[in-house]
């Protein structure tokens, strides 16, 4: 959608969709307690973690967040991956989000908190949510880009094919009403 419009409610069921894909690529990885909340238009995945906010940490967060996009979104809602800065303002929950001329069809809509794991929760899924979680989910989506790139460069051309075309260049045409019957 434009982004100075509000979303349909088809873009965010769309957007629904993709929050669970990338919910479920984080737990698969190990991560745990995301607070989920609706930005009005959208929806919001924030999981808690203990990170220095130093350049390693946001080239990390980056890398995540291209990764979650790459693998997660559709043509009708994206991952947002300008959301790795620190200090990013966020959706201030309970408030209405206003975007452009409010319309039957892209109504105003008021943000708020689906779910919220208690602070105990949320401590325990700091110290699981760490660094070395990330970097494994990083490696191992690295892993999978090369093993499709070998499996699709092989794919291209197989050797056989390979063969057979370098043996039919060297075979006469077979040219029908000109004896290419038996050729």
């Amino acid at each position: 959608r434009p982004s100075d419009t509000s979303a349909t409610d088809d873009e965010r069921r769309e957007a629904w969709r993709v929050l669970c894909n990338v919910q479920s690529a984080m737990e698969s990885a190990g991560f745990r307690g995301p607070i989920v909340a609706c930005s009005g238009n959208g929806w919001h995945l924030s999981y808690p973690i203990a990170r220095a906010n130093d350049e390693i940490a946001t080239n990390e967060i980056k890398a995540l967040l291209a990764g979650l996009d790459q693998r997660c979104s559709s043509a009708g809602a994206r991952v947002d991956t300008k959301t790795y800065n620190a200090s990013r303002i966020w959706k201030l929950y309970g408030t209405t989000a206003r975007k452009g001329i409010e319309t039957a069809e892209r109504p105003h809509r008021v943000a708020f908190v689906t779910a919220a794991p208690e602070r105990a929760a949320i401590d325990a899924a700091r110290n699981n949510n760490t660094p070395a979680a990330i970097r494994r989910l990083l490696a191992a989506w690295a892993t999978q880009d090369l093993a499709l790139a070998a499996i699709e460069s092989q794919r291209g051309q197989p050797d056989s094919v390979k063969r057979a075309a370098a043996y039919l260049a060297n075979v006469p045409p077979a040219v029908s009403g000109s004896g290419g019957h038996s050729h």
